[in-house]
């Protein structure tokens, strides 16, 4: 005990510990520090202050510290303030059961749907949009397909390519009314059109 310096100093290596069995050891080995849990039970890291934080800091790398985690009492929330990073095949679960997972396999990424119900992409802004997105082929993004939530339409801003191995082709199925603005309906190469009734039976005569 250092009376001058109101402190209680353990030198390197020496332990402060807790627990019939040593359960609990605090201490420095000269290079890192330590809070080792060994015996029965878990450790826990409890505020019970009303309204208060429990908050994770480290090094900003620039001189000082700031926070990474905040467990926030008053709204009962996770805060993460800085970038977490999750290495290759290390999935992000959510749902009691694992049910949607996000991950990268260090090849490609995912997003997967396993467990109950449907998958939802959903915007609830007002007046906002959808965009899907992709490589323009020359280094850049461009829009491919936006679901316009001011003009409720589904916008296709590229070549729309419906392909098939088979001679069978590809049913493109429309509820509703086909309209082509400003252009027309064209067939590639030597193929046409044909309407034909849901069993797949030209009854109405109409080919193209």
């Amino acid at each position: 005990w250092d009376e001058s310096a109101d402190k209680l100093l353990l030198r390197d290596n020496v332990k402060g510990v807790f627990g019939n069995a040593s359960d609990l050891q605090i201490f420095h080995d000269a290079s890192n520090s330590y809070i080792y849990h060994g015996g029965t039970g878990n450790l826990y890291i409890k505020n019970e202050t009303d309204g208060q934080d429990v908050i994770l800091q480290c090094d900003d790398g620039s001189g000082g510290v700031t926070a990474y985690i905040t467990l926030d009492g008053s709204v009962t929330r996770t805060i993460f303030s800085q970038e977490a990073r999750f290495t290759d095949s290390v999935n992000l679960k959510f749902g009691n059961g694992g049910d949607m997972m996000l991950y990268h396999n260090g090849s490609n990424s995912y997003i997967d749907q396993t467990g109950t119900g449907d998958l939802y992409i959903r915007q609830g802004q007002d007046g906002k949009d959808i965009v899907f997105q992709c490589d323009n082929g020359s280094g850049g993004l461009t829009s491919y397909l936006t679901l316009d939530g001011s003009q409720t339409t589904v916008n296709i801003s590229q070549n729309l390519l419906i392909n098939t191995t088979t001679d069978a082709g590809v049913p493109l199925y429309v509820n509703g009314v086909i309209r082509a603005v400003g252009g027309g309906i064209q067939a590639a190469q030597d193929y046409g059109f044909t309407l034909n009734d849901e069993a797949g039976n030209n009854r109405y005569g109409l080919k193209f």
